[in-house]
């Protein structure tokens, strides 16, 4: 019994019961419920009182952390998902409208060239996250100025700029009303892709890098988002969404900032991926399995997981070959 309880395959259906239990918790409404009240309370208390968060509890304000919460709260905003963050997001982006004009000042102050300041990925990242909450909190006076100069400057030397830049570009454009800008971007990127029948659509030049914007997934993620926003292209959508899993099968999302990304490029539009579609032919002993007894069969609400039971007098030699097409 040690030697079988060393081997791998028990280890792993082990581990895949302890995966199969934790799944099941994702659909109690009511603990979930729970838990996102608590995160709110929990994020409420590591807000500074400049409205800022830092990269630890009791830190110092961090504008890149703000910014990712506050972004990541817009998804949630997207996807129809309530929760209490009304006060929150109000002292967040009082931060966020401040440290840019700041930031900007202090650029006119100590930069050589006055022109960096624009071209930068943090303040079109900015710029993202806060169009998000323009209906609610529209951007003050001195911060459009700023804006007009950031979108002169990106625009500019679009050409020249890698792909994350470039989708993120894309989607404020979209927002601000430059839809047509938007989708010369975008048709761009589209040129440039490779297209694989079991990759989907991808760009060979995604790698990991040292900064927070070359990152393979959450780049692909931001792309999904920008052609769903887009319209109209809802097979490229699809197409990006097959790289973005096929990448799942062979390595794990390696950080919460990865998965969280690519779960709500998933969410976001486009066909059910959680949908249990009739279509796989599975055969034991050169037999087709009777459609009948698939149908009695219960299968599990997310993963497709089936089991199908025979009695001892049923099962011959023949069974030690199963064949299964999907």
């Amino acid at each position: 019994s040690i030697i079988m309880a060393e081997t791998p395959w028990v280890r792993d259906a082990a581990s895949e019961t302890e995966q199969k239990n934790r799944l099941a918790q994702l659909f109690d409404t009511a603990k979930l419920e729970t838990e996102k009240e608590e995160l709110v309370k929990r994020l409420k208390m590591m807000q500074n009182f400049s409205g800022a968060w830092p990269w630890f509890s009791g830190g110092k304000d961090n504008y890149y952390i703000t910014r990712h919460i506050m972004g990541g709260l817009g998804h949630l905003r997207t996807l129809k998902i309530s929760i209490d963050d009304t006060e929150i997001v109000k002292k967040a982006i009082t931060y966020l409208d401040k440290e840019i004009v700041n930031a900007e000042r202090h650029s006119k102050t100590f930069d050589s060239d006055p022109e960096q300041f624009y071209r930068s990925i943090s303040n079109l990242h900015y710029l993202y996250v806060r169009s998000f909450y323009l209906a609610e909190h529209p951007i003050p006076e001195d911060v459009l100025v700023i804006k007009e100069k950031v979108l002169k400057a990106q625009k500019k030397d679009w050409h020249e700029r890698n792909i994350y830049d470039n989708g993120l570009l894309s989607l404020v454009l979209m927002r601000m009303g430059e839809k047509e800008f938007a989708g010369n971007i975008l048709a761009a990127l589209k040129e440039s892709s490779v297209k694989s029948e079991e990759y989907g659509m991808y760009w060979k030049e995604n790698k990991s890098g040292w900064y927070w914007f070359r990152a393979p997934r959450e780049t692909q993620a931001l792309l999904i988002e920008a052609f769903s926003e887009l319209g109209g292209e809802e097979k490229t959508v699809e197409e990006l969404k097959i790289w973005l899993l096929q990448n799942k099968r062979t390595n794990h999302w390696p950080t919460t900032k990865a998965t969280t990304e690519a779960t709500y490029a998933l969410l976001m539009q486009g066909e059910d991926w959680l949908q249990i579609s009739d279509n796989t032919s599975i055969k034991v002993g050169g037999n087709p399995i009777a459609p009948e007894n698939l149908a009695e069969t219960k299968t599990e609400a997310g993963t497709g997981y089936m089991k199908l039971n025979w009695k001892a007098d049923e099962i011959d030699d023949s069974f030690s070959k199963i064949e299964v097409e999907n």
